[in-house]
């Protein structure tokens, strides 16, 4: 589908990380990866970053379109879309070798 919803994004990461607050026209069919290709163009940065995405608040996890639509919102309005960095994935950290306290499991019939 063509269409196009108009959004500002905002955010409260450090300058660096701050784009224009103008409108933008954004395929609706967009979701939190298309996002965050606008954000990382408009930032110019030397190696891209993952960002996420809320709208009022909520995460984004569908496309633009199907978010708006569940939440009531017109797509002819102009959205306000929060953007902030998306955490890594948890480093693994080093643990220290222990015997395993399960000896056993028994199950037991009622």
């Amino acid at each position: 589908d063509g269409r196009q919803i108009q959004v500002y994004f905002e955010t409260k990461l450090p300058e660096e990380f701050k784009v224009t607050t103008a409108p933008f026209a954004v395929p609706a069919r967009l979701s939190r990866l298309g996002l965050s290709e606008i954000i990382n163009h408009l930032l110019e940065l030397p190696k891209p970053r993952p960002f996420d995405f809320l709208i009022g608040g909520e995460l984004i996890r569908s496309s633009l379109s199907n978010f708006l639509e569940a939440k009531g919102v017109s797509s002819e309005e102009i959205v306000a879309v929060e953007y902030c960095l998306l955490p890594g994935a948890p480093e693994e950290q080093l643990t220290a070798p222990h015997d395993d306290w399960v000896a056993a499991v028994a199950v037991c019939p009622y």
